[in-house]
């Protein structure tokens, strides 16, 4: 117990269920202690029993699904060109598309576009037990623009390696190579066959439904005095470091909100 700012600070004690009690809240422990309060704050991340908790107190739950992660491509053709960025280059699954650097891994793909795409598709990956088809756009360029000189954003041994796979043969100028084989140049197709996380990290998308949550000072629409941060809220940026930010920021606004209320 620290005295001087009124902190009680408990680990390792589960909490085993919540109730409302007039403006107020009893939170019970596993351990069989119950705890009284005025303010409830839930910063339980993703973990399904935060969900819970939150469902106890008449809030709903969008399903979590994973989000922020690489594609497993075990037939691409270039995991020996592990290493390699292709730049500004354009990926898509079903209807989704996002535009990006590009990874070249031993599993498959990663980098920013890869991340970005598993983000704004996430439920859709999912919904597909993440077997799809990837669509690469590796050039902004027009396909006819390639008879006069190689995207100047492609690596030069992906830009071989993609000739080969055009069954271009490599003796040919490319003002003699057909249109329909140049079009092969900038767009390939991959077969998604899994996700990959690293280091076992990753972020989720799903949790309270943000209708239910007042951003202003994150407390809930649904029971007074209830406050929410973090990622048990339905909130997942395109990088690991916006749910960092979501989850500082949204502390901020809670403590602010609730000191208010003290006052």
């Amino acid at each position: 117990m620290n005295a001087a700012k009124h902190a009680d600070i408990r680990v390792e004690h589960g909490v085993s269920k919540l109730e409302k009690k007039g403006e107020g809240f009893t939170v019970h422990l596993e351990k069989g202690d119950r705890l009284d309060c005025d303010y409830l704050i839930l910063a339980t991340g993703s973990h399904p029993k935060g969900h819970a908790l939150a469902a106890s107190l008449g809030h709903a739950i969008v399903p979590p699904v994973p989000s922020l992660f690489t594609f497993n491509v075990p037939t691409s053709p270039l995991l020996d060109l592990a290493g390699i960025v292709a730049e500004d280059v354009e990926l898509s699954v079903g209807e989704f598309k996002q535009r990006g650097d590009l990874l070249l891994t031993h599993w498959g793909f990663s980098g920013p576009a890869a991340l970005k795409l598993s983000a704004w598709a996430a439920r859709y990956l999912h919904a597909c037990d993440y077997r799809t088809t990837l669509t690469v756009h590796w050039t902004r360029d027009d396909p006819l623009s390639l008879k006069r000189q190689k995207p100047v954003n492609l690596p030069m041994n992906l830009w071989k390696r993609l000739i080969a796979l055009a069954g271009i043969p490599a003796h040919v100028p490319l003002g003699h190579v057909p249109n329909k084989s140049l079009g092969r140049l900038t767009r390939s197709e991959f077969a998604i066959e899994g996700k990959t996380t690293y280091k076992q990290e990753f972020v989720t998308c799903g949790g309270v439904d943000l209708k239910e949550i007042d951003f202003r000072t994150m407390e809930s629409r649904i029971a007074l005095n209830l406050f929410f941060t973090g990622e048990i809220l339905n909130v997942d940026g395109v990088t690991g470091g916006f749910n960092f930010q979501n989850a500082w920021t949204t502390a901020h606004l809670a403590a602010i909100a609730i000191n208010s209320k003290k006052l």
